[in-house]
């Protein structure tokens, strides 16, 4: 059978365009959803992967509830996705407020100072990306806002690994779910 010029780039395109379009953690990644469905990341191989979720009482806004996401390496690195979801007075409050709460948090967890910062986005979802130095080591950590939930996606470990490919491709692969099964249990 005989194929011309225009045959088989129509059927080279669809293989390049399904190439780029990454659906499958490349080799040394592992994808991790959790319980609640909310997200979807890859992780790098290797390390303890730990699964909690936390109620913390807010004084002047409420209870909001974390779901968190961990995985800790013998190198002292460490790989992190946070659910928060805010009650309603914390909800009201202004953006900035939010995202002032959110790296104070940050900066106050790791001990660490803002170093950086830049806006960033994940579809029609806005955030800010903030490099934090440590004692010792570097905390990069991506904050993103959608109504009443926030998420947060963390990296800590040397100045090298926080900018390094493996930590691109952890950042990168963060996506959130179109719905969770948080959100549905919280209808019924």
């Amino acid at each position: 059978m005989r194929m011309s010029k225009a045959s088989i780039i129509l059927v080279m395109v669809p293989l390049v365009v399904a190439a780029s379009d990454d659906k499958t953690p490349p080799k040394g990644f592992r994808e991790v959803t959790p319980t609640n469905r909310a997200w979807v990341a890859w992780y790098p191989s290797g390390g303890k992967l730990r699964e909690s979720e936390e109620l913390v009482v807010l004084p002047r806004f409420g209870q909001i509830r974390v779901f968190r996401n961990v995985l800790e390496r013998k190198d002292t690195s460490l790989f992190a996705v946070s659910q928060v979801r805010l009650p309603p007075k914390f909800f009201r409050s202004t953006a900035k407020a939010r995202q002032d709460f959110f790296v104070a948090v940050a900066c106050n967890e790791f001990n660490a100072q803002i170093k950086e910062q830049k806006n960033i986005k994940l579809g029609t979802m806005a955030g800010k990306e903030f490099l934090l130095a440590g004692r010792g080591n570097m905390v990069r950590t991506r904050i993103y806002e959608t109504g009443a939930q926030v998420f947060r996606v963390t990296m800590v470990g040397t100045k090298k690994q926080v900018s390094s490919e493996e930590a691109e491709t952890f950042f990168t692969s963060f996506k959130r779910a179109s719905k969770t099964s948080a959100d549905k249990k919280d209808k019924q």
